[in-house]
């Protein structure tokens, strides 16, 4: 753009100089005005359209990463079931028997 602006302004002091006079500017300064004004609107339009198109690409990263780490936590086991050892890795789940035991255990102490 900036090439052919200023090929136009080296053939208009050429023509100057040949004719004496300036041709007719009109149109050419309604071009420069519209092609140097619409820059930035398509930048502006552009980096719109880029912008939510990353938006929405990374909406469907995240949410594609939390679908598989949701899968990935249903796989896992609830609690470490010990394999006759008799201890656990931190706290014991309550189990019906566990609350069955504490019930009769419960009025033989009245």
């Amino acid at each position: 753009l900036m090439e052919h602006a200023l090929q136009y302004f080296h053939w208009l002091q050429g023509y100057v100089n040949t004719h004496g006079d300036l041709p007719s500017m009109v149109v050419p300064m309604l071009v420069t005005i519209v092609a140097f004004s619409s820059l930035p609107f398509y930048n502006v339009l552009f980096m719109s359209i880029a912008s939510a198109l990353g938006n929405r690409l990374d909406q469907q990263l995240l949410g594609g990463l939390a679908v598989a780490l949701f899968k990935k936590a249903q796989r896992l086991p609830a609690a470490s079931s010990g394999s006759g050892s008799g201890s656990s890795s931190g706290s014991t789940p309550s189990t019906p028997e566990s609350g069955k035991e504490q019930e009769e255990a419960a009025p033989s102490a009245n």
